[in-house]
C-alpha cells in the first residue's frame, strides 16, 4: 500500500465527490436505478445521516482526494450499511474493508444488535466483502428496478 488510509466524517462540502463516487460505481456495475427517491439522502448528507455516520476515505498523502465512502444509517427499526463505494482504481487495497470494519465497530459501540444492507446482484465483489465479514444472505428483492441481494449481521449486542 502506498500510504496510510484515513477515515473521516463526511459533510455537505463533500457532496459533489460523494455523488460522483456513488453514480460512477452504480453505472460501472450496471446497477443504477432511475428512481430518484433512492438517492434523496444525497441532497443533504449532514441532515440525512444525523443519527448515523457517513465516512469518507482518503490516503493520508492526499487527504483532499476522497477514494471511498460508506454509511451507517437509521433504517426502519434498526440500522443499515449504505453507500459503500470505492473508486475503481483504489479497489482491492483494503479501502472497503476498512470502511466496513469502522461502520460495524461503530454499530457495536452504539450497542446496535442488528445491521442490514443491500447490494445489486451484479456487485459480486461487494457480496464477497460482506460475506467475509459475517453478513448473511437473507433474500433477494428488486429495489428501484434493480435485482438486489439482502444481508444482515448480528453484532452480538443487545
Amino acid at each position: 500500500m502506498d500510504d496510510e488510509l484515513i477515515l473521516f466524517p463526511a459533510c455537505n462540502v463533500h457532496l459533489d465527490r460523494i455523488r460522483e463516487l456513488h453514480f460512477t460505481g452504480l453505472n460501472s456495475s450496471g446497477s443504477l436505478s432511475l428512481d430518484p427517491e433512492l438517492d434523496r439522502d444525497l441532497i443533504d448528507i449532514e441532515r440525512s445521516y444525523a443519527g448515523g455516520l457517513f465516512l469518507l476515505a482518503a490516503w493520508r498523502k492526499e487527504p483532499a482526494h476522497v477514494i471511498g465512502m460508506g454509511a451507517l444509517a437509521p433504517f426502519n427499526d434498526g440500522y443499515q450499511i449504505k453507500r459503500m463505494r470505492v473508486d475503481a482504481c483504489h479497489r482491492r487495497r483494503g479501502v472497503g474493508q476498512a470502511i466496513l470494519a469502522r461502520l460495524v465497530g461503530e454499530a457495536r459501540r452504539r450497542a446496535l444488535p442488528l445491521l442490514t444492507l443491500d447490494t445489486s446482484l451484479r456487485q459480486v465483489e461487494a457480496q464477497r466483502l460482506y460475506e467475509r465479514n459475517g453478513f448473511t444472505h437473507v433474500g433477494d428483492i428488486e429495489i428501484g428496478g434493480i435485482a438486489s441481494r439482502l444481508y444482515r449481521l448480528s453484532t452480538g449486542e443487545s
